[in-house]
């Protein structure tokens, strides 16, 4: 009869996966910064030592390797930020394949419909799940996820069930501040485990609903382009190729990626294509036998190659208290968005695309407007417009997480001239009444004038 084998510590937290002491080495963090996906900085950084469970010090968040790898760097995008205070959880709480399903979200927002990433695109594709095993305790680290809906044709992304060891290998890691913001990443909570909350129902109202649902035809459209059906892995080797991390907060979206020498890159060494197949092909269940499609049929957005339909879009980010803590849960199902700020953005196709310094000088100013806008909202009984003309052509469509809006003219400056106020009017249709949206931009020094 065999020696019976002793169950340690190790092996007790792999079965509940609950923490257990990091197993990260300074050879990880090497590789870490030799990738650009973490800070070459030794102040940034804190190797936990012994301990079996966090103790981050003030200023500094969790964080694991597997996330880095899947498109997280800090400081934090802010669409992931407000959607952990949203759903109320921890970033440790989530799951690599979370992350990369996060990933895989903002890079089709951003680079192939020309998007921010849009809150309510988000809640019609997934929903928030605890995972649980009848085998097994709940888990701890990892114990919430994001999963597609069964009804919803997205991309069939190849994701690993398992992957190994990678609760093992924590961190501490600088939340960096970004100017502006209220807060960063949620603050380190040691919990057990994950509560359900009434956030997690993700119910959409019908005006939310009718803009996801439009968006989301545009996403079913890209996934079949050209006969072929993606499956994400295109959308996977598009961050990677550009060595950008989606997760990340940015000086400007994909669609305004300039190449090698773009501010928004992690590392400035590019990928040859059999280091791009290898690691697209480590973030799937995929081997070395499997095709792996690295390119798709409708080509990425970045600044040479903009949408050719000029149109104007609201960020619709989840909403969050002005304390940057977790919202209180209401007995409402629908999300409430009265408080939330729009912003609008012009994302009009350069006249020459040859003319890349022309882009960049415009596309500079976009992001400056995006910064001053303000935006007041006035109730006007519909059809009484005495400013519309009716034998307009139709405007651009708008996107928002309330309605369409239908602008008159486009948000561009002259080329030459940096100074020029900006008062443009747009009007938001939205069932049986009409709000009219005025938009002032004031250039950098000047006070911001209310319409």
């Amino acid at each position: 009869m065999g020696k019976k084998k002793s169950t340690s510590a190790s092996d007790a937290a792999k079965v509940s996966r609950d923490w257990s002491a990091s197993a990260i080495s300074n050879r990880d963090v090497n590789k870490l910064r030799a990738l650009g996906l973490i800070s070459s900085s030794d102040d940034d950084i804190r190797l936990p030592g012994p301990v079996s469970r966090p103790r981050p010090p003030k200023g500094f968040t969790v964080m694991f390797v597997a996330f880095l790898f899947r498109g997280l760097s800090l400081p934090a995008h802010e669409f992931l930020r407000s959607l952990l205070f949203f759903y109320g959880i921890q970033l440790w709480q989530l799951t690599p394949n979370s992350i990369l399903h996060l990933s895989i979200f903002i890079t089709v927002c951003e680079a192939f419909l020309g998007i921010d990433p849009h809150w309510g695109l988000w809640r019609k594709i997934f929903y928030v799940k605890r995972h649980n095993d009848s085998n097994a305790p709940p888990p701890v680290v990892g114990g919430v996820g994001f999963v597609v809906r069964k009804e919803v044709d997205y991309f069939d992304y190849p994701m690993k069930e398992s992957i190994q060891g990678w609760r093992n290998k924590w961190f501490y890691l600088r939340d960096t501040s970004v100017l502006g913001r209220r807060s960063n990443l949620p603050p380190f909570e040691d919990v057990l485990i994950a509560q359900p909350k009434k956030s997690w129902r993700n119910a959409l109202s019908p005006e939310e609903r009718a803009i996801a649902d439009r968006l989301f035809d545009q996403v079913v459209d890209l996934k079949n382009t050209g006969g072929l059906t993606m499956c994400g892995t295109e959308v996977v080797s598009v961050f990677l190729q550009r060595r950008v991390q989606p997760l990340m907060s940015r000086p400007h979206q994909l669609w305004l990626y300039t190449g090698k020498d773009d501010k928004s890159r992690v590392s400035s060494a590019d990928l040859s294509a059999d280091e791009l197949r290898d690691e697209v092909r480590r973030l799937t269940c995929l081997s070395m036998k499997d095709n792996i499609v690295l390119t798709s049929a409708r080509s990425p957005y970045d600044l040479r190659h903009l949408s050719a339909e000029a149109s104007v879009v609201a960020q619709c980010y989840p909403p969050t208290p002005e304390s940057g803590v977790e919202p209180e849960d209401d007995d409402d199902d629908s999300e409430d968005t009265e408080d939330v700020q729009y912003v609008l953005e012009d994302s009009d196709v350069q006249e020459d695309e040859t003319a890349e310094d022309d882009a960049l000088t415009r596309s500079r100013r976009r992001k400056q407007i995006n910064e001053d806008l303000i935006i007041t909202a006035e109730s006007s009984p519909s059809g009484q417009d005495n400013d519309a003309d009716d034998t307009a052509p139709p405007s651009p469509v708008v996107k928002s997480s309330t309605g369409l809006f239908a602008a008159e003219d486009d948000l561009d400056l002259p080329a030459d001239d940096d100074d020029v106020p900006l008062a443009k009017r747009a009007k938001l249709f939205s069932g049986k009444f009409e709000l009219v949206i005025r938009v002032q931009h004031a250039s950098v020094g000047n006070p911001k004038r209310k319409v």
